[in-house]
Formats: C-alpha cells, sequence, structure tokens
C-alpha cells in the first residue's frame, strides 16, 4: 500500500497525537501531530476552493523556507489540488508570469511575502 504525505500525518496523528511531529532549526515552536493535523485540514479546506485552471486544480505556494512551506504542501495532497512552489528569489514579473503559466487558482502566502 502506497501512502501521501498526508496520510502518513494523518496515520501519526491518530497514532501518536501528542508526539512532535516538525521542529525547525531557529527556536520556532515545536508541533505535535495533532496540531499538524488541524493546521493542514483547515489549508487543505481552503484549498478544496481552488477553481480548476487549464491544468486542473493548482495552488502556488509562496511562502519561506519553514514548517508553514511543508504544511501547505500536505494541505494540498490532502485536498487533492497540485501544489506549484514558488521561488522567493524571482521578481514579482517572474512570480506572477510562473502562476499565469501555471493557471493557478488560488495562492497561498505568507511571511515575508506576504506583501
Amino acid at each position: 500500500m502506497r501512502f501521501s504525505i498526508a496520510d502518513s500525518i494523518a496515520t501519526r496523528c491518530f497514532a501518536h497525537p501528542d508526539r512532535v511531529a516538525v521542529e525547525t532549526v531557529g527556536g520556532d515552536a515545536a508541533l505535535t501531530y495533532a496540531q499538524v493535523w488541524r493546521r493542514t485540514t483547515a489549508l487543505a479546506e481552503a484549498a478544496c476552493r481552488c477553481a480548476p485552471g487549464r491544468h486542473g486544480r493548482m495552488a502556488g505556494l509562496l511562502l519561506p523556507n519553514g514548517a508553514d512551506a511543508a504544511l501547505a504542501i500536505a494541505a494540498c495532497q490532502q485536498a487533492g489540488v497540485v501544489a506549484v512552489p514558488v521561488n522567493g528569489r524571482l521578481t514579482r514579473t517572474e512570480a506572477q508570469y510562473e502562476l499565469s503559466h501555471a493557471d493557478c487558482g488560488l495562492l497561498m502566502t505568507g511571511g515575508r511575502y506576504a506583501d
């Protein structure tokens, strides 16, 4: 049997909800499997509203490297939406081209990219 990342998180969450699932370098708070499940489920519910484009349901991810980016990818898997990571070093014009070319119906962003 093959599991996606989202399937693996769900399995671990129900087996060991209080165990640490995500730790980041630099002192951010660690997240338990239960916390990860709640966050990915909330993001997946938002991603489910993603309008289909030419290539299906695509969500652009413009997020700093870290736990939020990993959880957004898992949420997209959970929702059946293709995650399209956007390099944060691109210029605004380049990022817009990439999102347009992929025909993303949703953009998940945060951190320094939220502006």
